[in-house]
């Protein structure tokens, strides 16, 4: 958490803070979105002890909880209608559907999933919760649902012809060998966010992380069209 050092000094004298972050357990978004972001903070701020945690282990019950309770100074959450926290909109990650090579790249139907292993991370995971509810608002068959925890497991599962998955892009990326990815035949997003308490959402120390964020997100987006 931030510690406020009650000695008058300089305002961007950070030496004695530190910042406690948390991933929402969105490997992806530990894995692409915060370091860049962390190494320029760093960098502009080589006094600050940042720790990033695992929102989704025991001691934080999530990264809106672990806000809430004083566990974290911010976490990058999915996007969703959170009225008690200070949202900043980070990035939109597409979810796709996830296929042998040997499917082919023909649009995806939902009526594949139909006697087919659906390998999904489990139940209480968040990306389970929202294309589970994705899937059974338009009637698609659920029997073969399979949860594994661990990404790399269920890619491997489905390269070698076990089964087909949907998972947001950014948890693709690299994308292993043997694997085609397609879009979802009406599109499923997870509107990723920096969410902080609102009466700490002007401390600069924050502010400063918020805004390095969106900076090494929008160099990665122009990157991206270069």
């Amino acid at each position: 958490m931030v510690t406020h050092n009650r000695k008058a000094r300089p305002r961007r004298a950070y030496e004695d803070y530190s910042l406690n972050a948390t991933h929402e357990s969105y490997r992806s978004t530990a894995t692409h979105l915060l370091p860049p972001a962390l190494a320029a903070f760093r960098k502009a701020h080589p006094g600050v002890k940042i720790v990033l945690l695992d929102s989704e282990s025991d001691a934080c019950g999530g990264g809106e909880n672990a806000v809430k309770m004083g566990l974290a100074d911010a976490a990058v959450i999915v996007r969703d209608d959170i009225p008690d926290l200070h949202l900043t909109p980070l990035a939109l990650d597409e979810y796709l559907f996830v296929a042998p090579e040997s499917r082919g790249t023909h649009p995806a139907d939902l009526a594949e999933l139909e006697g087919q292993t659906l390998y999904l991370p489990p139940e209480k995971d968040s990306c389970h919760i929202r294309v589970r509810r994705y899937l059974e608002k338009r009637g698609a068959a659920l029997d073969g649902l399979t949860e594994n925890a661990q990404d790399s497991v269920i890619l491997s599962m489905v390269a070698h012809g076990l089964g087909v998955t949907i998972m947001p892009r950014l948890a693709l990326h690299p994308l292993p060998a043997g694997l085609v990815t397609l879009p979802l035949p009406e599109p499923l997003l997870r509107p990723l966010a920096l969410a902080v308490l609102p009466h700490r959402a002007h401390l600069p120390l924050l502010r400063a992380f918020s805004e390095t964020l969106v900076r090494s997100l929008n160099r990665a987006e122009q990157s991206k069209l270069n």
